[in-house]
């Protein structure tokens, strides 16, 4: 189903330079969430209102299978769609049995680089989990604006918005719930830390990656 991704985002680009207008992409990535976790993949009692109409207005997936099941590999996975050991990564996640020094390696072309060379503004806001160092950051990876964190919140106490440390130590129930989109026709991004689309060859793509439910 990467390929799958991929080869949407492919004929996204042929209407892009086609000369047809060019849509805000949001990509809204959960930390945790079970297939099962969603009333509209038949959980019982959990009530989920507002993404069921996203999955009745739009495509439910039933056979979307994750590059891996930690954090780091399957973000890999999903931003290059390439299997994660081919872009330095063999076992475990960034900070916890992975190897010091390890990450995402800036070789790698990931969604981001893709939008931005297709000229996008691009941005993330949330959880990174790709790398600490500050080559692994995410303005080394395609993306213009950030604000995250850069391991799971059970392993930071930091928040980071483009390369500098904002909060330390931060509250991981104010985190999550300033991790909210504004979306509009001219912005997408999240309370001060926005990306601007406002000029019509300036689209927007942002990758908003929320700490929940992990806990």
């Amino acid at each position: 189903m990467i390929k799958f991704l991929f080869l949407f985002l492919a004929s996204l680009f042929l209407a892009v330079s086609s000369g047809q207008e060019r849509p805000n992409v949001v990509l809204i990535l959960s930390d945790d969430l079970g297939y099962h976790d969603l009333a509209c993949y038949g959980h019982p009692k959990i009530k989920t209102p507002v993404i069921d109409q996203l999955a009745q207005e739009g495509v439910r997936l039933t056979s979307f299978y994750s590059g891996a099941t930690v954090c780091t590999p399957s973000r890999m996975a999903l931003l290059t769609g390439s299997y994660p050991v081919r872009y330095g990564w063999s076992r475990g996640v960034v900070g916890h049995i992975m190897k010091k020094k390890r990450g995402l390696s800036p070789e790698a072309i990931t969604m981001a680089e893709i939008f931005k060379g297709a000229g996008y503004t691009t941005g993330i806001f949330g959880k990174w989990h790709l790398g600490d160092e500050p080559d692994f950051m995410p303005n080394n990876q395609g993306f213009d604006d950030s604000f995250f964190i850069n391991k799971s919140n059970n392993q930071t106490k930091k928040i980071w918005a483009g390369g500098e440390v904002t909060q330390n130590p931060f509250d991981i129930c104010g985190f999550c719930i300033h991790i909210w989109s504004v979306i509009s026709k001219d912005t997408i991004g999240i309370s001060k830390y926005s990306i601007s689309a406002s000029d019509k060859a300036k689209c927007a793509f942002a990758e908003i990656a929320i700490a929940l439910p992990h806990t």
